[in-house]
């Protein structure tokens, strides 16, 4: 983790249980298990795609974005260290496998938590080439 140094993109403090459920969900799996995530992520897009055609309040393309954002990291989990592991693991998590802090159904800002945790995490290991801009 960055220390002593002013982050871009800090874990929102709402709602306030944000961090904690972030944190619930990192864990190190080995590279075998931790790609095999990426058809939990394809099955969460597709229910987000087919729901997103009678709920005007999902916002699809930050799902989209997400879902290709944690595709990239699963696919490039082996490049990156044990310490970073744990944190793409709990960003992919946080989206595609957690029932998290802010609907998705509910609020038309119901990705925003997700992208901000997904943002603090490509920071974190140094992928700020993938960051997702929320507007």
């Amino acid at each position: 983790m960055i220390f002593g140094k002013k982050r871009k993109y800090p874990l929102p403090k709402f709602p306030p249980d944000v961090k904690k459920n972030f944190l619930k969900l990192t864990e190190l799996l080995s590279d075998e298990d931790a790609r095999s995530l990426i058809p939990q992520v394809d099955q969460c897009l597709a229910e987000f795609e087919q729901e997103s055609t009678t709920n005007q309040l999902l916002n699809i393309e930050l799902a989209r974005k997400l879902a290709r954002c944690s595709k990239e990291l699963l696919d490039t989990y082996h490049a990156h260290t044990d310490a970073e592991k744990p944190l793409i693991l709990g960003a992919v998590r946080y989206f595609a496998v957690h029932e998290d802090s802010m609907s998705e159904h509910a609020f038309a800002t119901g990705f925003d938590d997700d992208v901000r945790v997904m943002n603090h995490v490509l920071e974190e290991i140094g992928r700020e080439d993938l960051v997702i801009p929320l507007r």
